[in-house]
């Protein structure tokens, strides 16, 4: 299998090492970063973004590893009413990776690479398992609770940036009540397959014992 750069390749089989979804954000000054102090340029205050930037970073890292899950949905289930739901929720969690990535360059911050890259190919061994160890049923239930788990968390995420909107500026163009909304709506349509598959998957098994 042949390993290539992240972007459009002639072989089929190829697999990015680096997928355009985990490149680090970039960010000009007024001094095309020129400056002797880039952030004081941008007016940032390094110590005061950290904390958030780390956060951020944590969550962009999961919406990675939640897309890569549902493009392997998709596969699995192609032709099926399955694959329109996977490519439905994979693009709302495209969209919101991107208001992510938008908010941490507004932050001016570069992206921790190496824990992006580590994520995206933690990904690729937990969907590998999945794929081998736990087919048909009981390996979409599997992937649907890994779901299920994240979208928890990322309405987490949305909950607590809505609590530090009023005091931080580059907070406040974000509709963060309608991305708490739609994370409910996400969880309870991920969470309604989830229970059913896992109720059918575990029952036919136990009937075949």
């Amino acid at each position: 299998m042949k390993l290539i750069h992240g972007g459009p390749s002639r072989n089929a089989n190829a697999v990015p090492i680096f997928p355009q979804n985990i490149q680090p954000a970039r960010r000009s000054c007024r001094h095309n970063g020129q400056c002797q102090r880039h952030d004081v340029c941008l007016n940032i205050d390094p110590m005061k973004t950290s904390l958030l930037t780390t956060y951020l970073n944590d969550h962009l890292a999961g919406s990675v590893m939640a897309i890569e899950l549902l493009k392997r949905l998709e596969s699995e289930h192609q032709g099926d009413e399955f694959a329109s739901f996977a490519a439905d929720l994979r693009r709302e969690i495209e969209d919101e990776q991107s208001i992510l990535r938008s908010l941490l360059d507004d932050l001016d911050d570069r992206g921790d690479m190496t824990k992006r890259l580590t994520a995206w190919l933690g990904s690729k061994l937990t969907i590998f398992k999945l794929a081998h160890q736990s087919a048909g049923k009981f390996g979409t239930f599997q992937s649907l609770e890994t779901l299920s788990l994240g979208i928890t968390g990322k309405r987490g995420l949305w909950r607590i940036l809505e609590q530090l909107q009023p005091r931080e500026t580059k907070l406040r163009s974000l509709d963060l009540r309608q991305l708490i909304k739609q994370a409910d709506r996400q969880f309870s349509v991920v969470e309604e397959r989830r229970m059913k598959l896992g109720t059918e998957a575990i029952t036919e098994n136990a009937t075949q014992e």
